[in-house]
């Protein structure tokens, strides 16, 4: 009787020992798989991610071009001077320092001359992303100056970003703009071209872009529109751009 019980006590502790390994023969499957998994994934990311950051439109006839500012300022302004001179627009817009040009290179005064965007980020939540405060500047001086149409310029990775942005700030209007990248003459988008100032700059956008839709929704109208520029009310604003370009 002994022996019975000794035999079915190691029977049940061989199957014990075998169904503990079967689970951790199964473990490391799945450990294994979403490695796998998290790897493949990885690798999809980064080979899309500079990819689906560059947008470019071809430019369309508009009533604005609008000069969005950054580290590769003089591309930039080379691009949307070229834009200009081409007759894609009227006006040359640089919201973030509030100039506008008229084609030809003469200034319309919108603010105190000389005033940088250091100065007036102030009037916006401390969370609102810089290029965010450019599109609503932008806005401000579109709407004074009766424009609908226009040319965003920027650099290439950044173009996504703006395009997001205009659709939340100008909504529907949004559709009658197009989106021109600077040239710098080097935009990789494989991985192998890339250096270790282009991958940051990668994350940093995408950084910014899920900031952005993370606080996007919450944001209010009012605040985003009825803010005048440079301590000028909306209906001077107005007066000032429209006494100009008369």
């Amino acid at each position: 009787m002994a022996a019975l019980r000794n035999g079915v006590a190691k029977a049940l502790l061989k199957n014990n020992q075998a169904s503990n390994a079967c689970k951790r023969n199964g473990r490391l499957k799945i450990v294994l798989v979403l490695s796998f998994a998290s790897l493949l994934l990885a690798g999809v990311a980064a080979y899309y991610a500079p990819r689906l950051l560059i947008y470019a439109d071809n430019p369309a006839q508009s009533d604005a071009v609008v000069l969005f500012v950054g580290p590769d300022d003089m591309a930039r302004q080379k691009e949307a001077r070229r834009l200009l001179n081409e007759g894609y627009g009227r006006f040359l817009i640089v919201p973030a320092y509030h100039q506008v040009f008229m084609r030809g290179n003469i200034p319309v005064p919108v603010g105190v001359p000389g005033t940088t965007r250091s100065g007036v980020d102030k009037r916006y939540p401390g969370f609102y992303e810089n290029t965010h405060i450019e599109a609503l500047y932008a806005k401000q001086i579109m709407d004074a100056m009766g424009l609908k149409s226009a040319v965003m310029v920027s650099s290439a990775y950044h173009m996504r970003r703006i395009s997001l942005i205009a659709k939340k700030v100008f909504g529907e209007q949004s559709r009658c703009f197009s989106y021109v990248p600077g040239s710098t003459g080097r935009n990789p988008v494989a991985m192998q071209e890339l250096g270790p100032a282009d991958w940051m700059f990668v994350i940093q956008e995408y950084v910014k872009i899920c900031w952005f839709r993370l606080y996007s929704p919450f944001i209010s109208k009012r605040l985003n529109h009825n803010i005048g520029l440079n301590g000028f009310s909306d209906t001077s604003l107005v007066k000032n751009i429209r006494r100009t370009i008369a």
